[in-house]
């Protein structure tokens, strides 16, 4: 007879059936094992129970004033934010991490607890600082972002052989996005100090279209956060309007509401579009100041008879944004800016129904995957763009813990990456191998395994409230 390898008895009693493990302690076994014996479990610390530990339910209220509240510059790899605390009759710590969006979730480093020194930023990113308070008994306040950024400029000392190449277009078209967000805020939540610094030469030429004495007069408005899906039909109309090299709100038959369901944002949109043939509006080359040119453009809006432009930007309606840019050296305008707008600051993705029944890729959406399709899903799938694949059980309490980290991830990487899920009360676990489960028979759910040119790139089961973090650096680091 034939002796089995390992994944020839992996396959077997994936056939059998296996019953998945809603406990992150506990694993898989086939039902024709013998009962398990427990283990006793490991020594752990000894940790001193307060009242707080058992009664605390209260939440400490959100540190404020974080530092930068300006763009800053810093010749250093580390920073040391400043912050006002978040009071808690039973306050342990505050955490900080430093991250690229200011979602606080978005390509972020390591939480630093307690709060203290970040290190190993990156030469030429720019970051937003993020702190959020923890009480004794784990309940936080939420983490809470920076008004501005600190970007890293650190200069060799010593010269090296080979200089370090610029940062690609790629790279300065995402710088180029924060910057507007941050212009944009600036104007929103300090309109007196934004028409001073950014309007004082065109008000003192009577050529700010009134705009300087408005803002002066307006009161601060909240924060925008940036939104993929936003952006994503931001950038594509850019792309459109560059390509037939002329400004128009439905160039392709559509509203900006319209365009923003087709990506998944289903709630109602507006829109500003700007261009200009000089070159500090090029945001492939100075990400910085053609933010700032594109956003004083629009408030000043010479060309609006209704101030419709800084309208947009200054609505007290609107919670989150999305920005474009194309540029066409072929063209009049050369660079075209397109900057919409959202009403919602996390609009629900929308998903299949609980029936589970395998249904079409889409952007956004979490996508039923089954034995039947799960080749075309997922091997398949995975050839061009990477397909994160939630193995889970839609009566377990650690999968329905994770399906919201699942939507965000869909949300945040639409048009990227395909995110589905395999029900395991209906369908078997395939893709998974020896290596990935627990001594080639088990694994705790849920079980979230990342494909990429249609081999497995990483994977991770049990409970964990990092998923979005830590998924987030895996797609990004391929």
């Amino acid at each position: 007879m034939k002796k089995k390898s390992t994944v020839d008895l992996l396959f077997l009693l994936l056939s059998l059936g296996l019953l998945h493990s809603c406990n992150p302690g506990q694993s898989m076994q086939t039902s024709a094992v013998a009962p398990i014996v427990p283990t006793p479990p490991l020594p752990v610390a000894t940790t001193t129970i307060t009242i707080a530990d058992s009664f605390d339910k209260i939440a400490p209220s959100k540190p404020s004033n974080i530092s930068p509240s300006t763009p800053l510059t810093k010749e250093s790899s580390s920073y040391t934010p400043t912050f006002t605390p978040g009071t808690d009759l039973y306050l342990k710590q505050h955490e900080v991490k430093a991250c690229l969006y200011n979602d606080c979730t978005t390509a972020c480093t390591s939480v630093v607890a307690p709060a203290g020194m970040i290190i190993g930023l990156k030469n030429g990113y720019s970051y937003y600082i993020c702190v959020q308070a923890v009480d004794l008994s784990r309940n936080v306040s939420g983490w809470v972002s920076s008004f501005s950024t600190v970007t890293i400029k650190v200069s060799n000392s010593t010269p090296t052989p080979t200089p370090t190449p610029s940062p690609s277009s790629y790279d300065n078209i995402v710088r180029f996005q924060n910057y507007v967000l941050q212009e944009t805020n600036f104007a929103r939540t300090r309109p007196q100090e934004y028409a001073r610094t950014r309007l004082s030469v065109e008000y003192s030429s009577q050529n700010d279209n009134g705009a300087y004495e408005q803002l002066y007069g307006r009161a601060a408005l909240p924060t925008l956060i940036l939104d993929a899906r936003i952006s994503e039909v931001a950038m594509n109309y850019a792309s459109l309007s560059a390509q037939q090299g002329v400004l128009g709100h439905d160039l392709n038959g559509t509203d900006p509401s319209v365009r923003c369901s087709q990506s998944n944002y289903h709630a109602p949109c507006s829109e500003n579009l700007a261009s200009h043939s000089a070159p500090e509006y090029d945001a492939t080359t100075n990400p910085e100041q053609a933010a700032i040119n594109f956003i004083k453009q629009l408030i000043i809006d010479n060309n609006e008879a209704d101030y419709g432009h800084r309208k947009n930007i200054l609505d007290s309606a609107i919670k989150a944004m999305g920005v474009g840019y194309a540029r066409n050296i072929n063209t009049q305008y050369v660079n075209y800016f397109v900057q919409n707008f959202g009403r919602q600051a996390a609009v629900p993705t929308p998903t299949p129904s609980p029936s589970y029944t395998p249904g079409p890729s889409g952007n956004g959406v979490i996508v039923d995957v089954c034995d039947s399709n799960f080749t075309k899903e997922v091997i398949e799938g995975s050839a061009n763009r990477p397909v994160l694949v939630d193995y889970m059980r839609t009566n377990c309490g650690n999968s329905q813990a994770a399906e919201a980290d699942m939507k965000t991830l869909a949300s945040r990487y639409a048009g990227r990456v395909k995110v589905v899920r395999v029900n395991l009360l209906q369908c078997r676990p395939m893709g998974l191998t020896a290596a990935d489960v627990d001594g080639g028979t088990s694994f705790a759910l849920p079980a979230i395994k990342l494909f990429y040119h249609r081999v497995g790139a990483a994977f991770r089961d049990g409970r964990y409230s990092d998923n979005v973090t830590f998924w987030s650096s895996k797609i990004d680091s391929l």
